[in-house]
Order: structure tokens, then C-alpha cells, then sequence
């Protein structure tokens, strides 16, 4: 029964992300008056397309993938899990600040998970897959430089929107608060609904050479939003995580590299890992001594 309830809530995320990417090429092309294939060899190769083009298509991805049709569906099949997501609205300051001061206080540590995994190297039988993944890290990374060039203010507000507003909201809503939620009644215990969710919202990103990181970003929210019980704090933190990186592009044009080998930066990592350590002890006994959230009744996916 259990694998049964797992794996329809792998199939809801497959359909919804499958079926709303079709959706967003689909209208993309309306727009511009370009067939799908069209659109298709666009995102493949975004460096040589209209920057306008490219961000109407993401943020229509963004949009369909993971808030239009996934509400859909739920909608005609599960009203309750959507309902879920608006029973918890109140949001207290010292936590909320705690946890956006969290992403902060780990970019020390991120750094190092993001050259660990950039350095994996497959053995030579899988020499193939390997150049898949680079490959497709590239062609992500190309995507990634045509949404965060900027012509002026205007591009600065237009990318915090679509790169770091919605799809952090957008990306809770689905990932944590209806996947995650649905997990936690599959399991007896909510640690495996955390990390199996954090697993797929890594793996559909589609980028094997920021896995690591990405998946412990998923697991942190993971616990704000079991804690909490409540989407706006995670949301709050994910929002926050992807406006470091528009942000400071735009002013800086970087990406953040520490020297992981000198004693400055060990320094740096001792105080950033006690800082974070003490932030998540104070979050979980902070929201385990609120009121419970009114229990709910859901239905599988």
C-alpha cells in the first residue's frame, strides 16, 4: 500500500512537470508565433534567442509546472491538500529571520559541497554518461547567463521576479507543501518524507553537478516547513537563497569562491557550522512549543 501511495506521488510529480513544460513551450510558441520544435532548439541553445523570449518561456514553466496544473489536479481530486497549504498563515519575526539568516550562515559549507560534487568523476564504462551531465550542465548554465544579463534596473527587478520570487514560491508550494505533506502520510516516520522529497525536488532539476547542494538546500527546507507547518517560512528561505545569486550577479557578477584551504576559511567554516547548528536547534524548539496546526484528513494524490 505504501509503495503503492509512493509511487503515485512520483507519478503526480512526473505529470506535472512533464505536462505543464508542454503547456509553456506550447503558449510560447503562440506568442512568438513559433512552432514547438521552435521553442525547443531556443532552450537548447538560449544564447542565440531573444532574451525576452526566453524569460515569457520560464516563467510560464515555472507557473504551469508547479502551481497551475498541480492546483488542477488536486482541485478535482483532493480539495483538502490544497486547503492545507492556507490552514497555517501566521508567521512570527525572530523565526522567520532566524531562517532566512540560516542560508547565510551555510554558504560556507555550500561552497565546499559545490566543488565536491563538481569534481565526481565517473569510471571510464561511464565515460558516455558523464558527458551527458556535463553537457547538460552547460547547456543550464547558458540558460542560467541569458536570464541573469542585464541591461539596466529594469532587468535587475524582472529576474528577482522570475528567478527568485516565484520560483521560490512556487517550488515550496508544490515540493513541500504538496509533496512532502503527501508523504508524510505515507510514512510513520516524516524524517523519510523529508528526504525523499528533498531527493526529488535535486533530481528534477535536471543538474547532476549541483545535486549535493541542492538536495541539502532541500532537506533544510524540508525540516523549516515539518517544524513549522507552515509554507511561508520555507518560501521566506528559498526566496532568499535565489536572490543571493540574482543579486549578486547583478552588482557583482560572481559567483562565490572561497579558498577552501586556507585557515581563514576553516575559521570561517567552524563559526558558519556552530552558527547554523545553534539556528536549527532554536527553529525546532521554537515551532515544537507553538500550538499544534489543526489536523487535517487528506486523501492520496
Amino acid at each position: 500500500m505504501n509503495a503503492f501511495r509512493i509511487f503515485n506521488t512520483i507519478a503526480f510529480v512526473v505529470f506535472c512537470l512533464a505536462i505543464g513544460e508542454a503547456a509553456a513551450i506550447l503558449l510560447t510558441g503562440l506568442i512568438f508565433e513559433a512552432t514547438p520544435t521552435q521553442v525547443f532548439e531556443s532552450l537548447i541553445d538560449p544564447t542565440s534567442a531573444n532574451r525576452t523570449f526566453i524569460v515569457i518561456h520560464s516563467s510560464f514553466s515555472t507557473l504551469f509546472r508547479l502551481l497551475v496544473f498541480p492546483i488542477l489536479y488536486l482541485l478535482l481530486t483532493d480539495k483538502n491538500a490544497i486547503k492545507i497549504l492556507w490552514s497555517n498563515m501566521s508567521l512570527r519575526i525572530t523565526p522567520l529571520i532566524l531562517s532566512i539568516l540560516l542560508i547565510f550562515a551555510m554558504m560556507p559549507l555550500v561552497s565546499i559541497l559545490i566543488e565536491l560534487n563538481y569534481k565526481v568523476v565517473f569510471p571510464a564504462w561511464l565515460s558516455d554518461v558523464e558527458m551527458y551531465f556535463r553537457e547538460s550542465e552547460e547547456k543550464a548554465r547558458r540558460l542560467t547567463g541569458v536570464l541573469l544579463s542585464f541591461g539596466g534596473i529594469n532587468d535587475l527587478i524582472i529576474a528577482i521576479f522570475i528567478l527568485a520570487i516565484v520560483p521560490g514560491v512556487a517550488e515550496e508550494i508544490f515540493f513541500r507543501g504538496m509533496v512532502q505533506t503527501q508523504l508524510q502520510h505515507v510514512f510513520k516516520n516524516p524524517n523519510y518524507a523529508v528526504f525523499i522529497t528533498a531527493f526529488l525536488f535535486s533530481f528534477f532539476h535536471f543538474q547532476f553537478y549541483s545535486f549535493i547542494p541542492k538536495m541539502i538546500l532541500g532537506i533544510l527546507l524540508g525540516y523549516i516547513f515539518m517544524w513549522s507547518k507552515n509554507i511561508w517560512y520555507s518560501s521566506a528561505v528559498h526566496v532568499t537563497n535565489n536572490l543571493i545569486v540574482v543579486i549578486g550577479t547583478y552588482f557583482f557578477g560572481f559567483q562565490i569562491n572561497f579558498e577552501h584551504r586556507s585557515v581563514i576559511f576553516i575559521l570561517l567554516l567552524i563559526a558558519s557550522i556552530v552558527t547554523a547548528a545553534l539556528i536549527i536547534l532554536y527553529l525546532k524548539n521554537f515551532f515544537y512549543t507553538q500550538e499544534p496546526m489543526t489536523k487535517h484528513i487528506d486523501k492520496n494524490i
